[in-house]
């Protein structure tokens, strides 16, 4: 009997193997990047419970995916999701970790070199540029300055992928080239468009007010949404 009752509970866990290995809608290289996108509707596409992880709130959240298109933020299970981007952001924030960084980094504020001074070390850091939205190197002098100074890049281009100025709320694949509009406000800054007619994401120098949806804030992001349709 005890035999029966282990034999039954290694079916359960092998079916539940085949099934999260067989997950229909895991994207080919899910990723924990880009934003709630819940995919569409159309012949074909089966909605479905899945996972995506909220860089914001730091936690995979319940999806109801559509069953079409979509995003890479996407996870058959909310285990899987937590195993690979709660870990990275564990290893991102270690990253960071560093005696000239501020306590929280921000990504607004231009490059600020701080001061000379007794007891400071210049050191090779790094700054967000809105305008460009690019990551730059810089000499920090080891004193002062402010909030928008980071000692890895990569956590930078990280945090300033989830905090794009200019993204509108559902970046989209369609629509012509939209350079948008100056105006009181508006900064221009550094974009990239979805080219239908060749088929690859191009850079787009944004006016900073208006334009359409299809506006993506760094060429990854464009790509992995776009040509992967």
């Amino acid at each position: 009997m005890k035999f029966l009752h282990i034999l039954t509970l290694l079916l359960v866990a092998l079916v539940a193997y085949t099934s999260a290995q067989r997950c229909v809608g895991r994207p080919r290289n899910p990723s924990c990047t880009g934003p709630r996108n819940v995919g569409r509707r159309g012949r074909g596409c089966t909605p479905r419970t899945m996972w995506y992880y909220d860089a914001r709130g730091r936690q995979c959240r319940e999806l109801r995916y559509l069953g079409c298109g979509g995003n890479n933020n996407r996870w058959c299970t909310r285990a899987a999701c937590e195993q690979r981007c709660r870990r990275r952001q564990v290893s991102l924030t270690s990253a960071q970790n560093c005696e000239a960084s501020p306590s929280n980094p921000s990504c607004s504020g231009g490059r600020n070199w701080g001061r000379w001074g007794r007891g400071c070390s210049a050191r090779n850091l790094w700054y967000y540029n809105s305008n460009a939205n690019m990551c730059f190197q810089f000499v920090y002098f080891g004193c002062g300055g402010n909030e928008n100074r980071w000692c890895n890049r990569a956590v930078l281009a990280y945090t300033s992928a989830q905090r794009c100025v200019g993204r509108p709320r559902n970046p989209s694949c369609t629509g012509a080239r939209n350079v948008g509009r100056r105006g009181r406000g508006c900064t221009p800054r550094t974009m990239w468009h979805y080219d239908a007619r060749s088929r690859q994401c191009r850079e787009l120098r944004y006016l900073g007010c208006g334009g359409n949806n299809n506006r993506w804030c760094t060429r990854t992001a464009c790509e992995q949404r776009c040509l992967q349709r």
